[in-house]
């Protein structure tokens, strides 16, 4: 059935967006709730001399619908998801991550609450082979 099939693709494609990279100071963590269908990577570290931690990346699985919450890829997730035999109309893309994106961009907070201007570039996406 397609849902289990699914839950599969998603844990393997993020635990493959996040495979150890080399001379990184932010660090990425897949978190796979399977019982509850969702999906976040998560990005942490030091970003010059603050700590920053943020949700990277966040999908749902809901019935045969994956609903992508999140996703601050350069790239985006989409391509990588469709590249792994994933229906592009399971796939639904929330518009409200972009407009959250754009004020994260402009509004950027260090952990003292100070604004910055100082954006942390998104890591790229490793090219991911998925077991069928």
């Amino acid at each position: 059935d397609r849902p289990l099939s699914y839950t599969n693709i998603l844990k393997q494609t993020i635990q493959a967006a996040t495979v150890d990279q080399p001379n990184q100071a932010i660090k990425l963590y897949p978190i796979c709730y399977t019982d509850s269908g969702h999906f976040p990577i998560l990005a942490t570290g030091w970003d010059k001399q603050r700590w920053m931690g943020t949700i990277l990346f966040h999908t749902r699985l809901v019935k045969n619908q994956i609903i992508i919450e999140e996703d601050n890829f350069e790239e985006g997730m989409t391509p990588a998801l469709i590249a792994v035999r994933i229906k592009r109309e399971d796939i639904i893309t929330s518009p409200k991550p972009a407009i959250a994106l754009e004020y994260l961009l402009n509004h950027q907070y260090s952990a003292n609450g100070r604004q910055t201007r100082n954006v942390v570039p998104c890591p790229k996406l490793l090219s991911t082979s998925i077991r069928p």
